[in-house]
């Protein structure tokens, strides 16, 4: 009976305060929170669903967050724009503006970036927000592979160094993914 309040306690102290309602009976969730300096991952296998945030994540300050869908539908409102993300697809998010997500069952996977760290990497940052990436990009491909890799390594990464330059990578990726300016994109190439 409680599920849901914890549910919603433990994300508002892990990333950001969410008003959450189930869109069935039955609530069932396995969500899962990483981060590394500069790098926030979070996924979620979950039922249906209505999510609405107010603003900035816990300790961060204002974040962009690239959300893409693995299995189901989610219908994003935000900076008065909507979008439907299906599996595979992607989309780019801002922290600090109010959201809502009406979602089916599904897993999805948010990836979240300082803005100050990707705004410069990106042609037109807030032209880029709200707008699906389709699941045929080349660089959101790489991106799902390495996210992945991160997630099911038993053992984190071990190094300082090590943990920098997968960092390092994931921003590169997610620049190129959603449209990185010519000098990022051929630093993202040189690494």
């Amino acid at each position: 009976a409680d599920r849901i309040s914890f549910y919603c306690d433990l994300l508002g102290r892990m990333l950001t305060r969410m008003d959450f309602e189930p869109s069935g009976e039955r609530f069932s969730c396995k969500a899962r929170v990483d981060r590394l300096p500069g790098l926030g991952m979070y996924y979620v296998d979950g039922s249906a669903a209505r999510v609405g945030w107010g603003g900035c994540m816990v300790d961060e300050g204002w974040l962009l967050a690239l959300m893409t869908g693995a299995t189901g539908i989610a219908t994003l409102m935000q900076l008065g724009r909507e979008a439907s993300v299906a599996a595979g697809s992607s989309i780019l998010l801002s922290t600090g503006a109010p959201a809502r997500m009406e979602r089916t069952a599904g897993r999805l996977a948010v990836i979240s970036v300082p803005r100050a760290v990707l705004a410069p990497m990106l042609a037109n940052p807030d032209a880029a927000l709200m707008s699906v990436i389709p699941s045929t990009i080349e660089p959101l491909r790489l991106l799902t592979g390495y996210i992945d890799l991160l997630i099911k390594e038993p053992t984190p990464l071990q190094t300082a160094e090590l943990r920098r330059l997968a960092v390092n990578h994931v921003h590169d990726l997610v620049a190129l993914t959603v449209g990185a300016t010519r000098d990022a994109a051929e630093v993202a190439a040189g690494r």
